[in-house]
């Protein structure tokens, strides 16, 4: 099982997590720096130097493009294109495929509980064809496994025709905390479907070796 590492622990020793893989992530503040608006293609020579002769994973992580817009359906076509220009080796990805239009519901967690349909999938897929390699979901909790294993299995019936599907795994507090089962159960559905996945957290959250989560990612020898 292939685990990207994109966590940003308080603690966290120089370098990857053990065992774990690089992955480029391309966040909206570093394509629009400086607090600028997002409704306009980035530099192309900021984008160049971000991703320039890269041959590993992408991840396009910009929230504020929605593919029922088709002014950010557009931008979000040629800045994929603009990508593909200067990492033409790379595998590219968008965070949460925002093109899927995520419907919020009662709390920060909607695009968890919110189940898109394969024809939003079927309207997107000639556009971006040659352009996305792999589909990030948002797979955080809290939630129970359950829960979490029935989005898995509704995602990866979702886009399985279409993209490979990494999920995002959260095990900072923005997760549901360095415990919650979610991060545990998302490692071991992954592996049990030979999917890759993606750690990711915030600089605020600090790093836990007795989670249980951890111990699975790095199996304790005695």
């Amino acid at each position: 099982m292939i685990v990207y590492d994109a966590t940003q622990f308080n603690n966290k020793p120089a370098g990857l997590l053990p065992g774990c893989s690089p992955i480029t992530m391309l966040y909206g503040f570093q394509l629009w720096p400086n607090g600028a608006k997002q409704d306009q293609l980035p530099a192309r020579d900021l984008v160049e130097s971000l991703v320039a002769g890269q041959d590993g994973v992408i991840c396009v992580d910009v929230e504020s493009w929605l593919y029922t817009n088709p002014v950010s359906f557009s931008l979000s076509i040629r800045l994929l294109k603009m990508i593909r220009e200067f990492a033409p080796l790379s595998k590219v990805g968008w965070y949460d495929m925002p093109q899927c239009e995520t419907i919020s519901t009662d709390s920060w967690w909607g695009p968890y509980n919110v189940y898109r349909s394969r024809d939003n999938i079927k309207q997107i897929r000639g556009p971006l064809k040659g352009l996305l390699d792999l589909y990030f979901p948002c797979m955080y909790g809290p939630g129970d496994a359950d829960q979490w294993q029935q989005q898995a299995d509704h995602n990866l019936w979702l886009t399985g025709q279409f993209l490979d599907m990494v999920p995002f795994l959260c095990p900072g507090q923005s997760g549901g905390g360095p415990n919650s089962p979610t991060t545990l159960t998302g490692l071991k559905y992954c592996k049990t479907n030979n999917l890759a996945c993606v750690l990711w957290c915030g600089p605020s959250d600090t790093l836990d070796v007795s989670s249980d989560w951890y111990k699975f990612l790095v199996p304790q020898r005695t």
